[in-house]
């Protein structure tokens, strides 16, 4: 694969991930009050540290396979994004922060927030450094890609939280 076809790809995924961050801080903030809108930039933080962790061990393996991994795991970031955010709001792991203190369970609900937020963070993060690993004679052009469609990202989510209130 060329590293110049996987520029674009690059940029739409870095949108992805800071649109989908400012997403979840902007119904955290809703749902939860502002409290919990700073958990996002912890589990988001927690994501990338983890799969350059998971770069760093397994590195070797990884990109024996970057040609697969890939397009997987960026179909998987966009699956993940698409799903993690209904998921959480199902009954049984939805966590209440006024009853965090009263009933242990949500608890239990909150770490599973927490770690469900994770994954689509993670499986983003994995496929960036993946290429950044990959491709490191080419790294200039890859991280620009990288930030550009990050700076659009955040633009973009901003835009669109401004004109479209949360009943829509």
């Amino acid at each position: 694969m060329n590293s110049k076809k996987l520029l674009l790809p690059i940029a739409f995924l870095s949108a992805a991930i800071i649109a989908f961050q400012l997403a979840l801080i902007q119904i955290l903030s809703i749902v939860q009050w502002y409290h919990f809108a700073y958990m996002v930039i912890s589990v988001a933080l927690l994501g990338f540290g983890a799969a350059a962790s998971m770069l760093a061990i397994f590195r070797k393996r990884l990109i024996k396979y970057t040609e697969t991994l890939v397009p997987f795991l960026m179909t998987a970031t966009g699956i993940a994004i698409a799903l993690v955010t209904d998921i959480s709001q199902l009954p049984f792991i939805r966590f209440d922060s006024y009853l965090l203190f009263v009933e242990y369970t949500h608890i239990g609900r909150l770490i599973l927030t927490y770690l469900l937020f994770f994954i689509p963070f993670f499986l983003g993060a994995l496929a960036i450094g993946l290429v950044f690993v990959k491709y490191v004679d080419e790294i200039g052009k890859i991280y620009f890609a990288n930030l550009l469609g990050s700076g659009a990202g955040g633009i973009l989510a901003l835009l669109l939280i401004w004109f479209f209130f949360p009943r829509q």
